[in-house]
């Protein structure tokens, strides 16, 4: 009989945890962000304007070539064109990321240690987030079959909740998906034929690629970028702009390519 109601008292928490998850967020004025993003393509250091007036940031000085896509110059073409059999080339994935993500004074941010197989096997490891109920939580996902196992952290993590991405307790602060904000949808993005998309390498950050209007995005983003490591040619930093202003900026460290990932990492 007490098991019996120890159970249930345990199962009632859980459910208060998940009616709340994705719905309790950091509320601040969000601070000044410097970005790469949304800046005309040949703005250059000490133009008006010019962030932080900070070198190394903008797109390429006046002259070099722009647009990826079709009727794109050659300089964005051939970067698209290498990242792909770079994006091509991976099996495995794992990295760590640090998430900015706001919408009006709201801010969400998370510190997330991800897997990635393919086609689309997704561990997260939830370190630190802003919606406290997240703290140390657990998720694999499938971005063909787009469901989701969790375990909580603490004793919460007892029971694995299975669910949807559709579920409003996966969505972002501003409803975006897991499958819209994973490493390899992201990515893929930029790598579409004929996707109308700019970049070239700015000194002292790498390579930069811009896409205006990408599809996937509701909240009017105007753009998003990916700055690539110009070794591996795999993104680093991915942000996006809504109305002009920062609202997603994710970055990455710890990038490690094709490393051996058991299948029983994407269990729960």
């Amino acid at each position: 009989m007490m098991t019996s109601i120890r159970l249930q008292s345990t199962l009632l928490v859980l459910s208060f945890a998940l009616a709340s998850c994705g719905q309790e967020h950091l509320t601040e004025a969000p601070a000044p962000e410097r970005s790469v993003v949304g800046l005309p393509p040949n703005y250059a250091p000490g133009q008006p304007g010019y962030p932080g007036g900070a070198p190394g940031y903008g797109m390429p000085q006046p002259g070099a070539p722009q647009g990826g896509g079709a009727g794109g110059g050659a300089q964005a073409q051939a970067i698209v064109q290498a990242a792909a059999r770079a994006w091509a080339s991976v099996n495995t994935l794992s990295a760590k990321y640090d998430l900015r993500e706001t919408k009006g004074s709201e801010v969400e941010t998370a510190k997330v240690t991800f897997y990635y197989k393919k086609p689309g096997r997704y561990r997260y490891e939830v370190a630190q987030h802003s919606t406290s109920i997240k703290n140390g939580s657990t998720s694999t996902f499938d971005t063909r079959s787009r469901q989701i196992t969790s375990r909580l952290g603490g004793i919460g993590g007892l029971v694995p909740l299975k669910g949807s991405l559709d579920d409003a307790r996966s969505k972002s602060l501003r409803g975006w998906t897991l499958d819209q904000t994973d490493y390899g949808t992201q990515f893929e993005q930029f790598l579409v034929p004929g996707a109308m998309v700019t970049g070239g390498e700015v000194p002292g950050v790498g390579l930069v690629l811009e896409l205006q209007r990408p599809a996937r995005y509701n909240g009017g983003v105007d753009a998003m970028r990916a700055t690539l490591d110009p070794q591996r040619l795999l993104p680093m930093m991915i942000e996006m702009t809504a109305g002009g202003q920062l609202v997603y900026k994710k970055r990455f460290s710890g990038l490690q390519v094709n490393p051996s990932i058991s299948a029983d990492k994407f269990n729960l």
